[in-house]
């Protein structure tokens, strides 16, 4: 079988033979086979975009899909729950999307109507719930205000936090004060150390019209990171949309495929041979460096050798 650390895709599709693409196929058939039906005890991993967690449909994935998935929230969410007044008062900091040249004061006026409403949910469940009735898990800013599943190791932990800060010299290269930003950080990070894990994300309604990719794709490809989109002939793409569309639906979650919101997978390729343990060791060398900013030579920077894809559900 081809040996890859993530869910099972090609490290670069374009490369393969006919008869490799066959054979890439046929073990990521198995692969699903092992790892993903309803009899097995590994329920899919999912990360959940925190675009996608602040839409009206955000808070009722996250109610539901942690009855059938081991369902992940990325801590910039909380930090913006922490923080809610400020959002609030500004909800166009976590608006995807909202300073687009080519959305009307219409369109715009709707997606500040309807974040603050998601806002304001968010806290009354927040206040009202233990959210840990809901099935999810996240790291938080150590591993006390973690909460991790019972089998999951917590070197995630550090995996997580070397991958994340990694990003950030990404990020230094591209100022921004753009809050979504921070959270994909987070979302990619955490869908990369969880290894078998996709994340889940949404396209805005002028992305879906023009058949563009979601804010989280536009902003991996402004860190140089390749976001392949897959149509819906693609083999691999049938068999497992199938199986995540059963899945959703046998939640109680049918209203998603009903209504305007666009949901979208989102898988990163982590090659296996990738020399992770470098990449922490140049990270902590660089903690005791006399350098204000950390750098990682392209060659050994872990994002470099990633590939995302990312297909409509």
């Amino acid at each position: 079988m081809l040996n890859y650390t993530n869910v099972v895709f090609a490290n670069d599709l374009r490369l393969f033979t006919r008869q490799a693409m066959s054979e890439f196929t046929r073990d990521y058939q198995v692969m699903l086979s092992v790892s993903l039906l309803p009899n097995n005890q590994q329920r899919p991993r999912c990360v959940i975009d925190p675009a996608l967690a602040l839409s009206p449909s955000g808070l009722l994935l996250y109610k539901n899909l942690g009855e059938a998935m081991e369902l992940w929230v990325v801590r910039e969410l909380w930090y913006i729950l922490d923080n809610i007044n400020l959002y609030l008062q500004r909800p166009e900091l976590v608006v995807p999307g909202i300073n687009a040249s080519e959305k009307t004061l219409s369109e715009k006026r709707t997606s500040l109507e309807e974040t603050l409403w998601s806002l304001k949910e968010w806290e009354r469940v927040r206040g009202a719930t233990d959210l840990s009735r809901l099935n999810l898990f996240w790291l938080g800013d150590n591993l006390r205000e973690s909460l991790l599943p019972k089998d999951r190791e917590p070197e995630i932990f550090s995996d997580w936090e070397f991958l994340a800060r990694s990003l950030d010299n990404q990020i230094d290269r591209i100022p921004t004060n753009d809050v979504l930003t921070l959270a994909f950080r987070d979302a990619v990070a955490l869908a990369a150390s969880l290894g078998s894990a996709f994340i889940l994300t949404y396209q805005l309604p002028s992305d879906y019209e023009k058949n563009l990719p979601p804010d989280i794709c536009k902003t991996l490809e402004t860190w140089n990171i390749p976001c392949t989109y897959l149509t819906e002939n693609d083999p691999v793409v049938i068999l497992e949309r199938e199986y995540l569309r059963e899945l959703i639906t046998n939640t109680g979650l049918a209203q998603p495929f009903w209504a305007d919101i666009h949901i979208v997978i989102l898988h990163l390729v982590v090659p296996s041979g990738l020399p992770r343990t470098e990449l922490k060791n140049n990270l902590i060398t660089n903690q005791f460096s006399s350098q204000e900013t950390q750098y990682i030579e392209p060659e050994n920077n872990f994002w470099a050798n990633i590939e995302t894809f990312w297909y409509q559900l």
